[in-house]
């Protein structure tokens, strides 16, 4: 059943683009081999519908294992895992026993656990496996250990190790022990002389088998490129270094990303704001100590104007957008970026929901909000030609105009709940799911491991919103017409 996401193009593009990768991996059916590529793509522009495909043709030609290395929290591993059932093996998980493994798949992982150590003898089954792990020290130590104690069962089973966000965590960052024939591995203990922990870990899983290909995907593929090719390890063998191929992504139709924010595209777009000096103190603590705090000025329940004016437009692009066909009730996003602290993040959400609590009680003691959304709406549309229908310059025919008519919906928004916290501790990473039965505006504090910043959204009314929120470019045919507002200060 085609995807109603997907237009019959970008479905060619993966089916196309993940046959190319396979073109240049090793064949599983040949002799013994440890493979190593790259696949560069743009931000968010479908790496992992990508690795996806090429999963999917790999096990079809021959290879039975499938590893993913999904990142190092477990919210981004969690999160590809489901993804992966969706698009690859189908619901394999929750309610279905390990032992029973499905018709073409048996998952080693679930969305909601990581890898843990099983009867080896699960090898003998017929299927392929699929395991989506996490790049950390004792995940992946298990998985080692387990694949070497299935030794028997892997000699000649072919393995592809996937490395999504392969610059990280992945790289040698230390030595390599040199090839030396006079010292054992009993004599060899010192750990310190050897990779690091993550990469001697990835290269070991490799040597569990004969049959091995890594493949490394990343948008920044600096320091994978920078690794030595020559570099061996005695116990861990080679380094990812990609020997074999180097393949980029084409760029997707309908991506947004720095070209059209600072390149030559950019050209006539009014979509980047300079935050004024006065506006950055406002935010910022007198810097009398090293971790100076960051704390709204002597006026404490006001914001900067640059701020506040982002909130406003912020709620009449979602008044915009809502208006055009098929996108009333889809999220729109807001990025605030003022420290990479959890409790400077929480002053601030603090700050900005005190301010919209202002607006709110505004309008129920009858007070309009016209002009205030007004002159923000006017430098707004700056370099846009209006319908013959806007009069937001007339305030007596404000409620007239499409775009203004539908702020009276957004300001109606904004007195459910607006900011909400998740984030507690600079060691959690967290989703917010808002409830199904509204399309109500909220919002996202505190993620520090992913957005530095905390979020102000509208999220859509028939479905949780699950995002990687500081993914600001991307693959959206809609990222440029008011779905994500980002202010960085």
């Amino acid at each position: 059943m085609p995807d109603p996401k997907w237009a019959p193009e970008q479905v060619d593009s993966v089916a196309a683009e993940s046959l190319r990768v396979l073109r240049h991996m090793p064949d599983p059916m040949s002799g013994q081999f440890q493979g190593r590529g790259l696949v560069v793509g743009y931000v968010q522009s479908g790496k992992t519908a990508n690795y996806t495909a090429v999963a999917a043709r790999a096990v079809d030609a021959g290879y039975r294992i499938v590893i993913v290395l999904s990142g190092i929290h477990d919210s981004l591993r969690n999160q590809t895992q489901k993804r992966l059932e969706q698009e690859l093996t189908g619901p394999q998980s929750a309610q279905v026993p390990r032992s029973e493994c499905g018709r073409d798949w048996c998952m080693l992982t679930t969305p909601t656990e990581d890898f843990v150590e099983q009867d080896v003898r699960i090898l003998e089954s017929p299927v392929s496996f699929l395991a989506v792990v996490k790049k950390n020290f004792a995940v992946l130590t298990k998985l080692d250990r387990w694949l070497q104690s299935a030794d028997s069962y892997l000699r000649e089973m072919p393995v592809l190790l996937i490395d999504d966000e392969a610059d990280q965590a992945s790289i040698n960052t230390k030595s390599n022990r040199p090839p030396d024939p006079t010292v054992s591995d009993e004599d060899d203990s010192d750990d310190n002389q050897g990779p690091s922990k993550i990469n001697a870990l990835i290269r070991s899983i490799l040597t569990r088998t004969t049959k091995a290909a890594y493949i490394a995907y990343t948008a920044t593929p600096f320091a994978t490129i920078l690794i030595n090719p020559d570099a061996v390890d005695r116990r861990v063998g080679d380094d990812l270094f990609p020997k074999d191929f180097v393949i980029q992504l084409p760029r997707p139709d309908g991506y947004t990303g720095t070209e059209e924010l600072f390149g030559v595209s950019a050209q006539g777009r009014d979509v980047l704001r300079t935050v004024p000096e006065e506006d950055v103190q406002a935010l910022r603590a007198k810097r009398g100590r090293r971790m100076a705090e960051i704390a709204i000025g002597q006026q404490r329940h006001s914001l900067p104007t640059s701020l506040s004016d982002a909130l406003i437009s912020f709620c009449l692009a979602g008044g915009v957008r809502s208006l055009r066909p098929g996108l009333a009730g889809k999220s729109h996003t807001m990025l605030v970026h003022v420290s990479h602290r959890t409790d400077d993040q929480e002053r601030i959400a603090n700050a900005i929901h005190e301010q919209v609590e202002l607006w709110r009680e505004a309008e129920r003691q009858g007070q309009q909000l016209d002009t205030l959304f007004n002159s923000v709406w006017d430098t707004f549309k700056v370099g846009i030609d209006p319908p013959a229908d806007d009069t937001t310059r007339n305030p007596s025919r404000h409620r007239g105009s499409p775009a203004t008519r539908d702020l009276g919906t957004q300001q109606r928004d904004w007195r459910e709940p607006g900011i909400r916290r998740e984030a507690r501790t600079p060691r959690r990473c967290c989703w917010w799911e808002p409830p199904l039965q509204r399309a109500d505006t909220r919002g996202v504090d505190g993620f520090l491991l992913l957005t530095h910043g905390f979020h102000v959204r509208h999220p859509p009314a028939n479905g949780p919103v699950v995002r990687v929120p500081s993914r600001l470019r991307g693959f959206d045919p809609h990222l440029d017409d008011g779905r994500d507002c980002p202010l960085v200060l």
